[in-house]
C-alpha cells in the first residue's frame, strides 16, 4: 500500500485531490490517513496544480520516493518538478485526462 497512515507528505499531496462529495465506502475510508478520513474540503480546481500532484504521486508510486530534479515548472526554473518524461512525453504534454487522474488516485490507495 503506497499511502501509509503516518505519511504526512502523501496526506498533504492527496488533500487537494480529495472532495467531500467523493463517495467512498467504509473500506476505502479506512485505507486513508486519519487527516483524510471523512474529509470535509473540496477538490482543487486548478488543472496545473492537479496535474503536478498527479505527476508527483505517479513518480512516487514508481520509485517510492519523490525526486528533486532542480525545476519547478516546464520552463526549467529552479524548484521541484516531476518531469513529463516520466509519462513518455518529450513535448511537455500529459497523456491522461480527469478520469485517468481519478483512477490513478484510487489505484494508489
Amino acid at each position: 500500500m503506497l499511502l501509509d497512515k503516518n505519511d504526512e507528505l502523501l496526506s498533504t499531496l492527496f488533500k487537494p485531490l480529495a472532495d467531500v462529495n467523493d463517495n467512498l465506502d467504509d473500506d476505502e475510508i479506512e485505507k486513508l490517513p486519519l487527516q483524510l478520513q471523512y474529509y470535509e474540503g473540496h477538490r482543487c480546481q486548478d488543472p496545473l496544480i492537479t496535474s503536478k500532484i498527479i505527476d508527483s504521486l505517479y513518480q512516487k508510486s514508481r520509485n517510492n520516493s519523490i525526486v528533486y530534479d532542480g525545476r519547478d515548472d516546464s520552463t526549467g526554473n529552479n524548484g521541484n518538478h516531476c518531469s513529463d518524461n516520466e509519462h513518455g512525453n518529450n513535448d511537455g504534454s500529459n497523456d491522461y485526462d480527469d478520469e485517468d487522474d481519478e483512477n490513478t488516485v484510487k489505484g494508489l490507495l
